[in-house]
């Protein structure tokens, strides 16, 4: 498998098919064929832009792969990721082609962060001091990231959730920048560690808080969930609406998911023994979302269409009042039901600003199907805690 492939591959599963582009070529005149980074992932208003080089004939002598590091990563490379943001900064928008073959027009003045990144894999013999370079920075291409292949497969393996690991190579860049030439070389699993322990700066043993992290993926992760969303979604009116949903998990880290799947089996357990109380939220201010997941009793509906119908209206109506009470811009309504030992799902977005609802507050004010709002900690790793607020029932 070539490093393209690979590199496509890892991306898919740690940012989904929906959100990672290996097809990058465009013509912006008939006679002009262009390219963009050979990889990029492209989340709403962020992208990762990332140039791939892989040492195809490799010669066995440090010298002759240290003349290959410096022509083909320091050089070539940064130029290639110059060249991309030249791309993104003088045409309007440019088409590129997703892992689902769904095709979107990306737009770099609408981009709010471009995270850029080399990732090479390089022959047994290049020299220490060229393994050692993790940043370029040039006036043309600004900040960019430099790993091998292995270090960028542990940063996915080990932060797995979109959220995290955009967050890391913000610590990351952050971290070289101020130690800059302290004399200290960190390694990757160093700064991975102080990220992991929330240490303003890494620090050479970090990488000890790395090797002793517990992967408790069970008890977070929704791949399996968020996956399965573009069967489920409600009221679907094209094949990529589930995306919008799909993105609002991707900017949250792993604490939400680790909330939000606690919910989900709170909810279905409810589902299960029969016994339907208030429905339940979590809001993370940061990405101005709340998640509302609604355990449905099936008395309230059946198999025909109007009570599907009355089912839908249910589902949006709770996560609007949801949206509501956090005064949040954004809602995710999920809701839970049974049809015989099946666990039915079905899924809602609102997203559109807040606004008064004067009749809302008022039937409120004699019912709200919602617990008070508390709020609760929840962890990513250990030593990094995020805040959110969710309902007393919840916990």
């Amino acid at each position: 498998m070539s490093l393209e492939s690979f590199i496509s591959d890892i991306n898919s599963l740690a940012f989904w098919k929906e959100f990672t582009f290996a097809q990058n070529k465009f013509s912006p005149a008939p006679e002009a064929e262009l390219e963009l980074a050979d990889n990029i992932v492209w989340l709403e208003d962020f992208a990762l832009i990332i140039q791939l080089k892989e040492r195809t004939e490799p010669s066995g002598e440090p010298e002759t792969e240290r003349r290959w590091f410096r022509d083909k990563i320091e050089k070539k490379a940064k130029n290639q990721i110059r060249d991309t943001l030249t791309y993104l900064a003088e045409h309007k928008d440019i088409s590129i082609t997703n892992e689902r073959g769904h095709v979107f027009q990306i737009r770099g003045q609408e981009l709010t962060e471009i995270v850029r990144v080399i990732v090479y894999f390089g022959d047994d013999a290049l020299p220490d001091d060229c393994r050692e370079v993790q940043f370029l920075d040039s006036a043309s291409a600004g900040f960019v990231h430099v790993l091998e292949a292995n270090e960028y497969l542990e940063v996915l393996k080990v932060l797995r959730v979109p959220g995290d690991i955009r967050e890391y190579f913000r610590y990351r860049q952050d971290a070289l920048t101020q130690l800059g030439d302290s004399g200290d070389w960190l390694t990757e699993a160093d700064i991975l560690g102080g990220y992991t322990h929330d240490e303003a700066l890494p620090r050479v043993g970090a990488r000890v808080y790395l090797e002793a992290l517990i992967q408790d993926f069970d008890s977070f992760s929704l791949t399996g969930l968020i996956g399965n969303i573009h069967k489920n979604i409600e009221s679907v009116h094209s094949a990529t609406d589930h995306y919008r949903i799909m993105l609002e998990f991707a900017k949250v880290p792993r604490s939400v998911w680790r909330g939000i799947k606690g919910l989900l089996q709170y909810a279905m357990e409810r589902v299960k023994a029969e016994i339907f109380g208030s429905p339940v939220r979590a809001f993370y201010p940061k990405s101005d979302c709340v998640f509302m997941i609604l355990p449905l009793d099936p008395q309230l509906w059946g198999g025909g269409e109007t009570e599907k119908q009355r089912r839908a209206k249910g589902l949006q109506y709770f996560t609007y009042i949801a949206k509501y009470i956090h005064g949040a811009k954004r809602a995710i309504g999920i809701q839970i039901s049974r049809d015989g030992t099946d666990y039915l799902i079905d899924w809602a977005l609102h997203d559109e600003p807040w606004q008064p609802d004067p009749e809302l507050e008022g039937r409120l004010a004699k019912f709200n199907p919602f617990q008070p709002r508390i709020e609760w900690r929840t962890a990513s790793y250990s030593g990094k805690v995020d805040v959110c607020t969710s309902s007393s029932e919840d916990l």
